[in-house]
């Protein structure tokens, strides 16, 4: 049920980030209704990206491993540690550590300390 999602968002963390980013950055004045739409949803996948699915891998990791085999969890979230090794917790892990790997690169790839000046 959950698994398109998950991986959608998995997948697309870079780049859900910085098209948000620049959307909530960059927008000039709200003219529109879809103007406000597109900032509120730029808000909600930069919530979705930072705190939903980040908490959703540690839900996963604190599972038992024996839970996590069962048909109806698999299809549900399996996508979260599909084709890893499900014998141990850290192999597990790795999808986490890769999103937050992603994460942590697109803070310091738009930190404002080292912003240079951009003209449009």
């Amino acid at each position: 049920m959950w698994n398109a999602f998950i991986l959608l968002f998995m997948e697309s963390t870079i780049e859900i980030m910085i098209s948000a980013y620049l959307n909530i950055i960059y927008s000039g004045v709200f003219t529109t209704k879809s103007d406000y739409f597109s900032k509120i949803l730029s808000y909600c996948f930069i919530a979705v990206e930072t705190v939903v699915l980040p908490l959703a891998f540690v839900y996963m990791l604190s599972k038992p491993i024996s839970y996590l085999k069962m048909e109806h969890v698999t299809n549900k979230i399996g996508v979260m540690y599909e084709g890893l090794n499900s014998v141990s917790k850290t192999s597990m892990a790795y999808n986490f550590l890769h999103m937050l790997r992603r994460l942590i690169f697109f803070c310091i790839f738009m930190s404002p300390f080292g912003e240079m000046p951009v003209s449009f």
